[in-house]
């Protein structure tokens, strides 16, 4: 019998996770963005939940790389998710703050905004809270698989 490989496993549920967690979050705070034509803004979110995916493997690399673990995701603790915190709260005000810059998009009078960081809270809250859900998930779903 061969044996399963479980970082692959482990790897693919994060991304599915990461991926439909942002989609769905894109589609929920949509009103909160100005000049998006209806048609476009699907395949915006699209690719936006696309790069979504992609900061938090950034995320999980950046934290393993701090906590000197490659496999924190597999058996996370407290401090592992407090690091991941961290990473992900810097990631996601350089990513919005570039994004605001290259004028990627902007925001309506409904953004709230991260008062002293001038970048609206739904996105900043996106790339905190979809990665650190995702980890959460991906966690148990292979510490299920493991012990099956």
């Amino acid at each position: 019998m061969k044996p399963k490989n479980t970082s692959k496993q482990y790897f693919l549920v994060l991304g599915i996770t990461a991926w439909v967690m942002s989609f769905l979050w894109e589609n929920l705070h949509a009103g909160l963005y100005k000049d998006f034509a209806p048609q476009m803004a699907k395949l915006a979110y699209l690719g936006c939940s696309l790069a979504d995916v992609v900061l938090v493997l950034i995320i999980w690399k950046t934290t393993a790389w701090l906590l000197h673990n490659p496999t924190w995701g597999r058996q996370a603790t407290r401090m592992s998710y407090s690091v991941a915190t961290i990473v992900a709260a810097t990631l996601s005000y350089f990513a919005e703050k570039t994004s605001l810059l290259l004028n990627l998009w902007r925001y309506t009078d409904k953004m709230p905004l991260v008062p002293l960081l001038g970048i609206g809270l739904s996105p900043w809250l996106a790339i905190i809270v979809i990665p650190l859900s995702s980890f959460i998930i991906a966690d148990r779903l292979y510490l299920q698989n493991k012990l099956q």
